[in-house]
């Protein structure tokens, strides 16, 4: 089973198919064309995944919306099937202060700043270099992200603002993540 975003919310009675990356229907028909039966099947689908023989996080994308949902289902299912994905490596890489875990092991990430949910004014500062980034350790892609000036006050703004309710990171913005795109 490859679990996937949920489908988007019916309107007038219809709904869309479970949101999923463009390659997971290719993925389903080469494993039909091996003899496997898979199906995609958003996280948010109600209880039956012990019936899979083998689970894949493939993309749940919107997991950063009910963060504690997703552990908690993904703890479920680790309990009743086969879950490819570690349970303990899903935990990690849901917050992104991984990246912070990872460059204290040598990797090379984008030098990263945690900010934790609450922080004082004083423990608030804004990234060093012309052009900085702020935006909250859950979320998906760059939902939630500002990206400005550093001496620009509303950068310093926006991190207060989202600090007052969740943990965020602040990143210098580097010009290859556009560049590369």
């Amino acid at each position: 089973m490859l679990a996937t975003a949920a489908a988007t919310p019916e309107v007038d009675g219809v709904s869309d198919p479970p949101a999923s990356d463009d390659e997971a229907p290719l993925l389903v028909a080469e494993l039909a064309a091996r003899g496997v039966t898979a199906e995609i099947r958003p996280w948010t689908a109600p209880d039956g995944w012990a019936a899979a023989d083998l689970v894949v996080v493939r993309s749940t994308w919107d997991y950063f919306e009910r963060l504690g949902e997703f552990i908690e289902w993904a703890e479920h299912v680790a309990a009743v099937t086969r879950l490819t994905n570690p349970l303990e490596v899903l935990r990690w890489n849901a917050h992104k202060s991984y990246l912070i875990d990872l460059a204290e092991r040598g990797v090379p990430t984008v030098p990263t700043t945690l900010v934790r949910r609450g922080a004082s004014g004083a423990e608030i500062q804004v990234p060093v270099g012309s052009e900085g980034v702020v935006k909250p350790a859950v979320t998906d892609v760059a939902i939630g992200a500002v990206r400005s000036e550093a001496s620009d006050p509303g950068l310093l703004g926006r991190l207060e603002q989202l600090a007052a309710s969740v943990d965020v990171l602040v990143q210098p913005f580097l010009r290859s993540v556009i560049d590369r795109c």
